[in-house]
């Protein structure tokens, strides 16, 4: 009998959660008014666990954990591991000293990752990645009320639904790496094809008169096209070798990812018609416009840059910054009136004794951090800022002799504040991941033949 490398089943489990994943698409995943603007609210290529980290991720390294966001990382996986994320986001909406207060929940990620050369240490390490992430998500429904001396009361409703996702591929491939280990330096990339619909409706209903003319136009965006990213990741072991000896570790890493901006293609399909009766109930009585048009839009340039510093596998320490250029979004060749994005974050984690034999406590994951993000939105004249503070836990399973563990995270935070035309935003975001990393994992990715 002999074998052969072939992750048969773990290839079809991943795309049977992408299947379900596809399908949770219909839940709506925000209720920010905000996200009316541009392509709608950017979400983090961060998982879970570095969700919890105050949304650190270009630095930071985890041979059992997938870093989407920075994919030289990729290299330093040691297992295959799946992951699946999802959030629960409860928004409350200040204005005018009224409140709204609103929740969803949707699947936010799933991915998987593995090495391909990882046994030999005279091998240089090469480790790939893919999945199912989200790169924007819009969901909002604003009314607007006003008295005409002679229409009369006129009712103006704007919404918007969907989101934009994006599946990937990447790999990362370590360049260098000296012998005794003390240098170790990565490069990689993740192409992304993106895909999904951003619907906007605005309607005008003459609510005095049920036989009014009552009027709708929707607009939806589809945007169908490859998107690229790059990372680099550089690691140096600071301990020299007479403390390593005793056990003692202490690692700094860098990282750096950088996205060229590229114009994707993108449809444009316009319907208005005017109706009687309501929203549920249509009754479509002329077609105004009923256009589709081909363009691109033009996505912005990203740059992040990352430091972390892993003290004896117990506590890291982890600092981002990063730009992205916003102002330069353009839809059909039109700007669209956006601001640059810059976001500072800073996170921990501390592990009491990682060797601990099912002692749950000693060897949780304790996260914390915070982050501050100058928004690509300026609304009235006033730039938008957003705070988060975060904090986490990753449970390991102690029946399990792997990495496998439970990753749980709430963040709280604001963005905006109340005044003339502007909303205050209070949200509280629970994240949940499940990150498997099977221990004998060549089983799983062995398919017996018999000679």
């Amino acid at each position: 009998m002999r074998t052969t490398k072939r992750p048969v089943i773990s290839i079809f489990l991943f795309f049977l959660l992408v299947v379900i994943s596809v399908q949770a698409k219909a839940q709506t995943a925000t209720s920010s008014p905000y996200s009316i603007y541009g392509l709608g609210d950017l979400e983090s290529r961060a998982l879970s666990q570095y969700l919890s980290m105050g949304d650190v991720k270009y630095a930071i390294n985890n041979p059992s954990v997938i870093n989407v966001a920075n994919p030289a990382t990729y290299s330093q996986l040691n297992r295959p591991t799946f992951d699946v994320g999802m959030r629960t986001a409860f928004l409350q909406l200040s204005s005018n000293g009224t409140t709204q207060n609103n929740s969803n929940t949707y699947i936010r990620s799933i991915t998987l990752g593995f090495p391909i050369v990882n046994s030999s240490e005279k091998k240089r390490k090469w480790g790939f990645s893919f999945g199912l992430i989200p790169f924007t998500q819009i969901g909002y429904s604003i009314k607007d009320n006003v008295t005409d001396s002679i229409t009369g009361d006129v009712e103006f409703d704007y919404e918007g639904e969907g989101g934009i996702d994006q599946v990937y591929l990447g790999t990362g491939y370590e360049l260098w790496h000296d012998s005794n280990g003390i240098n170790i330096l990565s490069v990689g990339a993740n192409i992304s094809y993106m895909f999904g619909p951003v619907t906007r409706t605005r309607r005008t209903v003459f609510t005095d008169d049920a036989n009014a003319f009552n009027t709708r136009i929707t607009n939806t965006i589809n945007l169908s096209d490859v998107y690229y990213d790059f990372g680099l990741y550089y690691k140096r072991v600071l301990t020299d070798s007479a403390r390593l000896k005793e056990g003692k570790l202490e690692e700094l890493s860098f990282g750096v990812v950088y996205t060229p901006a590229l114009d994707i293609t993108a449809r444009n399909t316009t319907f208005a018609a005017s109706y009687t009766g309501d929203a549920q109930f249509e009754s479509i009585q002329d077609t105004i416009v009923d256009s589709q048009e081909k363009g691109s839009a033009k996505l912005p340039s990203n740059i992040g840059i990352g430091i972390a510093l892993n003290i004896n596998h117990q506590l890291t320490l982890a600092l981002d910054v990063s730009q992205q250029d916003w102002s330069n979004y353009a839809f059909f060749g039109v700007k669209q009136g956006l601001a640059d994005r810059q976001q500072v974050s800073f996170g921990v984690q501390y592990i009491p004794d990682y060797k601990a034999q099912r002692k749950v406590l000693k060897t949780m994951n304790y996260r914390g951090g915070i982050r501050y993000v100058n928004t690509r939105l300026n609304v009235n004249g006033e730039d938008l800022r957003e705070y988060g503070i975060n904090f986490g836990l990753g449970v390991p399973l102690i029946s399990s002799s792997s990495s496998t563990m439970f990753n749980i995270g709430v963040e709280y935070g604001q963005r905006g504040k109340e005044g003339v035309g502007l909303i205050k935003e209070q949200f509280t975001n629970l994240s949940f991941g499940f990150s498997f990393t099977p221990h004998k994992f060549d089983r799983w990715f062995y398919k017996r033949k018999i000679d």
